[in-house]
């Protein structure tokens, strides 16, 4: 059965009598007053009705509006996972440093025993070791101080035998030096003759002899034991050595120094090499004046007029102040 079957009202306007069609044209039927405003009440109606589905639309308009759009949805999606997927990897990295922490802790743990363990080891051989060498040690300091104590006797022994050989050296070039001079205690040197080309021995003592006459000496040639030229430095006329066999006459020659030196000619006495380097020594002194040679001795005179003698080997400065102490007593 269809709709119309069942319901013969349906499909009709209201007021139209069920089972009759709507009048068309000259047919339709007039309406009466009331039907005129009841049709004016429905046409109000309507209207109202239009405004409300008119506001609802703009209602759902606006509301459309505060609808969130696609991009938005997946920017509000894209954050929200941004901020899960941090907030788990800030849970992860606590966690990973907590493991972190806890491995190098139980890494620390292992490496400090095991480390501990083969310092322990390491001291127990050090140990040993260290034992074993304070032993040699001990047997070395003996074996040192035994042969310290023998060596340094034996120092003792060899500085005693040198300080001996030294004073030994000493006295023998003391008596050395004194004997020479003593050989040449009869010598008297004779500076400034000038030599003739070929000059001969004989031609030499005639002219010495000579020399000496005009000054009031006489000299025969017996007491000449012997006469030569001795080497002098370079460019420097050759001093003449004149060997007497008296001192006695020695004595005379030498008085007449003076006159010789005034004829041109230093009479001089034959020192030894040792005693000319003491009378250098001295006359480089600043406290010494004069310092001569007289009777195999060498003797000085200070600038205080004290006069002193001194050996080869004297300190000045000591034998000064030696001299001085023992003539205030």
């Amino acid at each position: 059965m269809s709709e119309k079957e069942k319901d013969p009202t349906k499909g009709l306007k209201r007021g139209q009598p069920p089972g009759k069609m709507p009048a068309k044209g000259e047919d339709r039927p007039k309406r009466t007053n009331s039907e005129v405003s009841n049709d004016s009440l429905n046409d109000g109606s309507i209207k109202q009705q239009l405004e409300s589905m008119e506001q609802a639309l703009k209602f759902l308009t606006n509301e459309m509006k505060s609808i969130l759009k696609r991009e938005e949805i997946e920017s509000l999606i894209t954050n929200t996972l941004s901020s899960i997927l941090s907030e788990s990897e800030k849970r992860n990295e606590g966690r990973l440093a907590q493991l972190k922490n806890d491995l190098a802790k139980e890494m620390e743990e292992t490496l400090q025993q095991t480390v501990r363990k083969q310092v322990d080891e390491k001291v127990k051989d050090l140990t040993e070791y260290i034992k074993g060498l304070e032993f040699e040690n001990e047997t070395l300091k003996e074996t040192i101080s035994s042969i310290k104590t023998y060596h340094k006797q034996s120092i003792e022994n060899i500085t005693t035998q040198v300080n001996e050989n030294a004073q030994k050296c000493h006295d023998a070039i003391k008596r050395s030096n004194y004997n020479e001079q003593y050989s040449r205690k009869n010598n008297v040197k004779i500076m400034d003759i000038k030599e003739d080309d070929k000059e001969s021995i004989p031609n030499l003592t005639s002219k010495v002899i000579g020399l000496l006459q005009d000054k009031g000496v006489e000299l025969q040639n017996e007491q000449i034991m012997a006469i030569h030229i001795i080497p002098s430095k370079k460019g420097q006329i050759r001093p003449v050595l004149l060997k007497l066999k008296s001192n006695n006459d020695k004595t005379i020659i030498m008085r007449k120094r003076k006159e010789m030196k005034a004829a041109g000619h230093r009479l001089v006495d034959d020192v030894t090499a040792l005693n000319s380097a003491l009378m250098n020594r001295l006359s480089l002194h600043p406290a010494i004046e004069t310092t001569w040679f007289f009777n195999g001795s060498v003797f000085a005179q200070t600038k205080n007029q004290e006069r002193i003698k001194f050996d080869i080997h004297d300190n000045i400065n000591s034998v000064i102040s030696d001299y001085r102490a023992n003539r205030s007593k």
